[in-house]
């Protein structure tokens, strides 16, 4: 309704067509800018204006969203014990993640690296008794 987009000389229709104009002069379609920016092209992107890698921010965001959660690590005397995640400490070549002991066996390690996710610490308490299983069986 160009009436209500008209508001005399301040020309906010014209602005409008000639945006519109330039969108329409690339040839693309809405699907080919959510093709462009997809998670990976915005991480690359990301990754060259901070300076860092986009696996480095992957580990990054993911060890962010782990503070406050449980984790879970089966152990070589056949328990799963439960964390909970409490800190996060970046260094030059890795993400370290802290934790405390909730119930199970205490680790000699104060924390694990986020590298470790899915094959020695784990997210939820089914995988880390199947990765248990796995080595008790293997």
């Amino acid at each position: 309704n160009c009436e209500t987009l008209n508001c005399g000389d301040c020309g906010i229709l014209d602005k409008i067509v000639d945006r519109l104009a330039t969108y329409e002069d690339t040839g693309l379609e809405p699907e080919d800018f959510k093709r462009a920016f997809n998670e990976d092209a915005v991480l690359k992107l990301a990754g060259q204006a901070l300076g860092i890698t986009p696996d480095r921010l992957r580990e990054l965001a993911q060890a962010d969203r782990l503070l406050g959660e449980k984790v879970y690590e089966p152990n070589k005397r056949g328990f799963v014990s439960t964390y909970e995640v409490i800190s996060v400490h970046i260094s030059y070549c890795s993400v370290l993640v802290g934790w405390n002991l909730i119930d199970g066996i205490y680790s000699n390690l104060n924390g694990f690296e986020i590298s470790a996710l899915g094959k020695s610490v784990f997210l939820t308490r089914e995988e880390a008794e199947a990765a248990l299983r796995r080595e008790q069986d293997g």
